[in-house]
Parts: C-alpha cells; structure tokens; sequence
C-alpha cells in the first residue's frame, strides 16, 4: 500500500528544465489511473504494483509562474504552484560554494569528521536509491546530518548572510 504522494524533488516553486522532456512521478496505491494536466495539456499513467507512476511532459518553452493539478481515480488532488519553466542549474564541487569544516573545525570540535561523513553519506545514499525509496532514504539520511550539527552550521550560514545582505530569505 502507498501512501499519495509526489517525489520530493515536485513541489511548489519548482523549476522544469525548459526544451527538454520532463518525468513527473509520484506514488499511489497500485492500480490507480492518475492525470496530470499542465498547461493545457494532459498526461495520464497507472500505478505499478509497488505504487510508482510517472508520466513523462513534452518539451516547454520558458515562462510562468504556472500551475500543475494532479489528481487520482480515488479522488485525491493536488495543485503544484508557482511553476517556473527555464534553465535548471545544479551547483556542485566549486570551491567558492562550500565552507570546507577545516574552518569551522574550532567552532563544531566534535562534529568535524563525523558531521562530514554523515554529509557525504546523504548524497551518497541517495544517487543509488531506487526511486521508490528515494524520498525516505534523502529524509532518513538528512535527517541524521542536521541532527548531528548540520542544523547548526546552517544556522550560522544564514545568520552571517542576514548580517551582510539583510533578510535571509532575500536575495541581494
């Protein structure tokens, strides 16, 4: 049995890669019929036995803010908002966007090698995951990295980011 649900990557505010096919999945009870209707368009695809479905979306221009309705045969619905079709960049690796724990090793005594370790097992975990146990394996593994002094570090982040640049929230 599987509870209705979208993956964690679709949610409000999200960005779709434009020019490409995007994949919408989610989880459902097995057998059930799900449309998704997005910009005048709909898809439809049937739960497999373990509760995946996914529906694969043609090719978009950029623009937005739009809005996706999901809904099931059983009558479960959802409306993804905010929707921005555009240019998706994954920043990773450069050294100007990490803080190494090398230089907040004094701050964070204990956590240093564990607290990177238990960074690194997050991503680690996840890109092996099969997409079924994604979202319990992202949550359960970042979870255990916040909890272990993450939270902090991001905290702290944050609050040098507000001192300089004003609200946290707001980009300058």
């Amino acid at each position: 049995m599987s509870e209705w649900k979208l993956s964690r990557l679709i949610s409000n505010g999200m960005v779709l890669q434009q020019k490409k096919p995007i994949r919408i999945w989610g989880f459902d009870e097995p057998g059930r019929k799900v449309k998704v209707s997005f910009l005048g368009e709909e898809y439809v695809a049937l739960t497999d036995g373990e509760g995946l479905w996914e529906v694969r979306m043609k090719a978009m221009e950029p623009g937005g803010p739009y809005t996706m309705d999901i809904q099931d045969n059983a009558g479960n619905e959802m409306a993804i908002t905010d929707i921005l079709v555009g240019d998706v960049w994954i920043c990773a690796g450069q050294s100007n966007m990490e803080l190494p724990m090398e230089r907040v090793k004094d701050h964070y005594p204990k956590e240093g090698d564990t607290l990177s370790a238990k960074r690194d097992q997050v991503y680690d975990n996840a890109v092996i995951a099969s997409e079924a146990d994604f979202d319990s394996v992202w949550d359960s593994m970042l979870a255990d990295y916040l909890n272990a002094g993450g939270q902090a570090i991001m905290d702290e982040r944050a609050a040098k980011w507000e001192a300089t640049f004003g609200d946290a929230d707001e980009l300058p």
